[in-house]
């Protein structure tokens, strides 16, 4: 999302449409559904003329109420990235209802510009669909790693600068309350900011050591990825060691909440047979 939400800057439109940083913020986030992040898409929505249903990321129910509660487009924690991406098509004149078209002017300039981060060739059969509907690259972590480091280059233009300081001025917005991302920016106040992906995939940036480091998980949980990046970002000098005890608990617990076991992080040349 962080390479994704570039054509929106780059481009003017959000200048044009006025897009605020804690809008962005949600743009290059996976947020929660609280509240203040529905309140914020609305409102942006509305600046556009469009609402919920011009969104075309599925409808759920934000974390934290009832089954029950009437799910909503809004509270799909892509809801900001694809309202971003209805701001660029207002101002390329693109059909809004097919701003997901990966032929379309919209979706071209997002994933030319993945490759051209990346440094890959998006032929067709790399470009598969993400779960919130969107066209996704297929990409290794060298890849994904790359791509996101060229946000710290120092010779990246105004567009990167505005991603890595809204998110470091507005961490809510980019996860949510208790979320890791929001946890970790907040904790090495924006020096570190990083970014869940689907699957057990994570980046992180360290600002300081003009590095990107990207992980994956390969069976999918949070869990192992948040325990394998935090080991990284320490190893890395991107996280105090007494801060990533307390941003990343890897406690294993019972159903009763007993403490059980622990997740541990080691080397693959010390794993044994």
């Amino acid at each position: 999302k962080l390479l994704q939400v570039l054509p929106l800057l780059r481009s003017g439109a959000a200048s044009q449409h006025a897009v605020s940083d804690e809008e962005l913020a949600l743009a290059c986030g996976s947020h929660r559904g609280e509240p203040g992040h529905l309140e914020t898409v609305a409102n942006w929505l509305r600046r556009l003329d469009l609402n919920g249903t011009s969104l075309r990321c599925a409808a759920e129910v934000p974390e934290g109420l009832p089954a029950e509660t009437a799910p909503s487009r809004l509270a799909h924690n892509c809801s900001g990235k694809h309202t971003g991406w209805l701001t660029l098509a207002r101002h390329l004149g693109a059909p809004v209802e097919r701003y997901l078209d990966s032929e379309g002017p919209v979706q071209r300039l997002v994933l030319d510009t993945l490759a051209q981060a990346c440094g890959v060739r998006l032929s067709a059969d790399r470009v598969v669909i993400d779960g919130c509907s969107a066209p996704a690259p297929c990409l290794t972590m060298t890849e994904l790693a790359r791509g996101t480091a060229t946000l710290l280059a120092v010779d990246a233009g105004a567009a990167e600068r505005r991603v890595l300081n809204t998110m470091e001025r507005h961490p809510w917005f980019v996860g949510g309350t208790g979320r890791f991302d929001t946890r970790l920016i907040e904790h090495t106040e924006g020096r570190t900011l990083s970014k869940v992906g689907a699957d057990g995939v994570h980046v992180a940036l360290l600002r300081d050591q003009g590095l990107a480091v990207a992980v994956k998980a390969t069976d999918g949980s949070s869990r192992a990825s948040e325990a394998g990046l935090t080991h990284l970002l320490v190893e890395l000098d991107g996280l105090a060691p007494e801060a990533a005890a307390e941003l990343c608990d890897q406690t294993v617990r019972d159903d009763e909440g007993q403490p059980v076991g622990n997740v541990v992080v080691r080397p693959l040349s010390s794993r044994t047979a």
